[in-house]
């Protein structure tokens, strides 16, 4: 599975695994957390960690298993 957000205005700033858990349904906030930490969550084609929080304009991408 593979995911592409971008965070809008209009959007409350969460932690990255905050906002990425309310933004897809199929997701479980651990697994969102595990991807974080394999690297498989990028922001503007960067690695992150799990505690960073998303700011207007950050364009997130998950690569997820196919479950």
């Amino acid at each position: 599975m593979y995911y592409e957000l971008q965070v809008s205005e209009n959007e409350k700033l969460d932690r990255i695994d905050k906002y990425i858990f309310n933004h897809i349904d199929d997701i479980s906030r651990s697994y969102i957390q595990q991807l974080i930490d394999q690297n498989n969550v990028t922001v503007n084609n960067q690695p992150c960690k799990s505690n960073y929080k998303c700011k207007i304009g950050d364009f997130i991408i998950i690569q997820a298993e196919d479950k």
